[in-house]
C-alpha cells in the first residue's frame, strides 16, 4: 500500500504563507512515510518541495522601492546611533537631513557632520564589496578605516589631566605607538 501523499495545492498563484507553510508540513510528513516505501514517491515528493521553495522564494521577495527604503532607514539610524555612540552631537533628525539634502545646522562641529558622511559611505561600501562577494581581509579592514576618517586628521581626546587635547590621526595606516589607559 503507497502511504505517499500527492499534493498539488501549490500549483495554485495565490498561495498565503499559511498555506505554504501547510503544504512543507503535509509534503514532510509524505517523506517520512515515502522514506520506507520507495525511492520513485521520495525523488518526487522532493521534487514538489522545491516547486513550492521556488514560490515562496518568490512571495518573500521585496519589490525594489521596499528593499530602498529598508536599505535608506538601515544607512540612516546604523550611521547616527554608531556615531552617537563616539559622542557625535547631531540628533536623528540633523544626520537625516544632512544625509538626505547636505545641509548643515548652525552650530554644530564640521567632524560630525563628515563623520555622518563617511559613515554613510562606508555602509554604500560594506554593501557594494558584499554584493561583489569579495573577500575581506585585512586590505578591507583598513580601507574601511580610511574611509569612516576621510578628511579628519585630529580627534579630540583627553589629555592625562583631563584636559581636552587634539590628537593627530593616520586613517587606514597602523599605530605606531602603543595606547596608555
Amino acid at each position: 500500500m503507497n502511504k505517499c501523499r500527492n499534493i498539488e495545492g501549490y500549483k495554485k498563484k495565490r498561495l498565503s504563507k499559511l498555506q505554504l507553510v501547510t503544504q512543507f508540513e503535509a509534503l514532510f510528513f509524505s517523506l517520512k512515510l515515502c522514506y520506507n516505501v520507495n525511492m520513485e514517491s521520495f525523488k518526487k515528493a522532493l521534487k514538489e518541495i522545491d516547486q513550492i521553495f521556488a514560490i515562496y522564494r518568490k512571495k518573500q521577495s521585496f519589490n525594489i522601492g521596499k528593499q530602498k527604503v529598508l536599505y535608506e532607514k538601515l544607512r540612516l539610524e546604523w550611521t547616527y546611533n554608531s556615531n552617537a555612540i563616539e559622542g557625535n552631537s547631531l540628533s536623528l533628525d540633523e544626520t537625516a537631513f544632512y544625509l538626505r539634502e547636505g545641509l548643515t545646522s548652525k552650530g554644530k562641529p564640521l567632524i560630525d557632520y563628515l563623520e555622518a558622511k563617511n559613515h554613510a559611505e562606508a555602509i554604500d561600501w560594506l554593501f557594494d564589496f558584499i554584493k561583489k562577494k569579495r573577500p575581506i581581509g585585512e586590505g578591507f579592514i583598513k580601507g574601511l578605516n580610511a574611509l569612516l576618517h576621510r578628511g579628519i586628521t585630529e580627534r579630540p581626546v583627553l589629555g592625562f589631566g583631563g584636559e581636552k587635547i587634539m590628537r593627530k590621526i593616520n586613517p587606514g595606516v597602523y599605530k605606531k605607538n602603543q595606547i596608555m589607559f
